[in-house]
């Protein structure tokens, strides 16, 4: 059912991708997908809040960040005309362009949903979910929200930014961007690792097999999240699009990529924006 719903909603969204030609829909599409396959094996699970109330704890906690995303990347969409630049140069170069738009972006994209969504999911499949470590929710609900914050703070500092430079070469250095190159993705990654924390509580509380393989499924959606921002579509795909902004590679070379930590102010070529 899950997968059924998903596979709805994304090929709903590759048609729509037809009709506007602007593949980066997708984006929008993200944190509302992960909702929804987070809230279809909520739904069909047959739990109730009393049987399993972590499940609807991250359920809700995912509301939330996925409220917060959309509203940021479906802001930004509807303020461009142009397609975003990843996607229109897959439009420029691959052959049987829709074909592969479909499989590699919407079902591709449909998958790693319901693979995100897996906190929330495997937190259904316990056979005692109202049995559960306290001090494990309790950090999970810390971390959740001290990433989702996180990430908050630094995308308004960039929608600032954004409104006011003069120039496309000016590269944000200010506020959380002077300890991180992406705070608003370590903020991404933080929060849900935190959910994931939540996720694991009942098997915390009770470490049987049964329950540990339960937690190894949660397991995949930090992972998951983790992999695509670190080595995939997030941070490589990002900076790429400064390879020859000299400003940009300077910043690179005193500022952590990930991990907020004081610059290296020793190193050359110090600009701020």
């Amino acid at each position: 059912m899950i997968a059924m719903v998903v596979f709805t909603f994304v090929t709903i969204g590759f048609a729509v991708s037809v009709v506007l030609k602007r593949n980066d829909i997708a984006d929008v599409m993200w944190g509302p997908g992960i909702l929804l396959a987070a809230a279809t094996g909520l739904a069909t699970s047959g739990h109730t809040v009393s049987s399993a109330p972590l499940a609807y704890l991250i359920c809700a906690f995912i509301a939330l960040w996925a409220l917060r995303i959309a509203r940021q990347i479906g802001l930004r969409f509807l303020s461009k005309h142009d397609e975003d630049f990843r996607y229109a140069q897959w439009r420029r170069s691959w052959s049987y362009f829709y074909l592969r738009s479909y499989v590699q972006v919407f079902l591709l994209q449909g998958l790693l949903m319901v693979v995100v969504a897996m906190s929330a999911i495997a937190a259904t499949m316990y056979a005692d979910g109202s049995s559960f470590s306290a001090v494990a929710v309790a950090a999970g609900c810390l971390v959740f929200l001290t990433g989702l914050a996180f990430e908050t703070v630094a995308d308004v500092q960039l929608n600032a930014f954004v409104k006011a430079k003069t120039s496309k070469t000016d590269i944000l250095t200010t506020g959380l961007w002077r300890y991180s190159r992406h705070p608003n993705y370590f903020g991404e990654v933080t929060a849900w690792w935190g959910l994931w924390l939540i996720a694991i509580a009942p098997a915390v509380a009770a470490p049987t097999p049964g329950n540990a393989m339960v937690a190894a499924l949660a397991l995949l959606s930090p992972v998951a999240i983790t992999v695509l921002i670190l080595y995939v579509s997030g941070i490589p795909m990002l900076e790429a699009k400064y390879d020859g902004n000299a400003a940009f590679q300077a910043y690179k070379r005193r500022t952590s990529a990930f991990f907020p930590w004081f610059p290296n102010d020793r190193c050359s070529g110090s600009t701020t924006a």
